[in-house]
């Protein structure tokens, strides 16, 4: 007896009927990525605001995925910086995550940071490695780090101060106000420190005392600045009073002063006279 390719067909399907057998193929895994969000700088775009940030800031990427198969598995994440909302695998990657989806729905989040790009503004987006969809997160606006100048500094004692280039006398133990002006060049708010330092010439060593010190939370373009440092017991004499900035590194002399023994009851009048 001869039989055609559709009574086989039909014969294998009742055959799969009797001894319990299904043909049809077990619905495979499908990730989705929903709701994504991203925080930085104490920022998020909740309310799809674009972020402020700077490269090498901190980025928060969180984002729920969602099992939309009965099916248990495991996939992976690629995230990326795209200049356009087409996020593809050819932007750059920021890091990667994956997930053991057991459940529906699993919640995640990825710590990664801003990329070395040019300031602008950018997108971020997140993309499933297995069926490779991709979803923007959220926008940022990669500005300048930022660049703080210190300029104008000026040192005062006793009610008199540099203003003309004089040296100013303070003695050990007594207090030396030195003034100067913040600048921070970039729009990218920054925090900064000071630090002040005596030293016998005009550079700056290990050997040098440091005296003091200040941070500026500098989220304006200009700010007035004033510390005051108590005169340390050093060898009497003339000394350079120097400020550094701690991001640049940058330093300017403030003044010289002329270190002069302290002032006690014993010495008091002497010293009156010699004032």
């Amino acid at each position: 007896m001869k039989y055609s390719i559709k009574n086989l067909c039909q014969i294998a399907a009742l055959a799969a009927g009797l001894f319990g057998l299904t043909t049809q193929a077990s619905a495979m895994p499908s990730f989705l990525i929903l709701s994504p969000l991203i925080e930085s700088n104490e920022q998020n775009n909740l309310d799809g605001e674009t972020l402020d940030v700077s490269v090498g800031d901190a980025l928060r990427i969180s984002w729920i995925v969602e099992n939309s198969a009965p099916t248990d598995g495991s996939t992976s994440f690629t995230h990326y910086i795209s200049d356009n909302t087409f996020i593809s695998r050819f932007d750059i990657p920021l890091g990667t995550s994956s997930v053991s989806n057991s459940l529906a729905f699993t919640s995640i989040d990825k710590i990664t940071a801003i990329a070395d790009v040019t300031p602008g503004i950018y997108y971020i987006g997140t993309c499933e490695g297995q069926e490779g969809d991709c979803e923007i997160a959220g926008s940022v606006n990669v500005v300048p780090e930022p660049s703080i100048l210190l300029l104008s500094p000026l040192i005062s004692a006793a009610g008199k101060d540099n203003l003309n280039g004089e040296t100013v006398k303070v003695r050990i133990e007594r207090k030396l106000t030195i003034s100067w002006i913040s600048e921070n060049s970039s729009p990218a708010p920054g925090v900064t420190a000071y630090t002040h330092y005596l030293s016998t010439d005009n550079v700056i060593t290990a050997m040098d005392t440091i005296i003091g010190d200040a941070e500026i939370d500098n989220t304006l373009e200009l700010a007035g600045i004033t510390s005051e440092v108590v005169m340390p017991d050093l060898p009497l004499g003339l000394y350079k009073v120097i400020t550094c900035e701690n991001i640049d590194d940058a330093c300017e002399i403030a003044g010289t002063i002329e270190l002069l023994e302290a002032f006690d009851m014993v010495t008091a009048p002497l010293l009156l006279l010699l004032d």
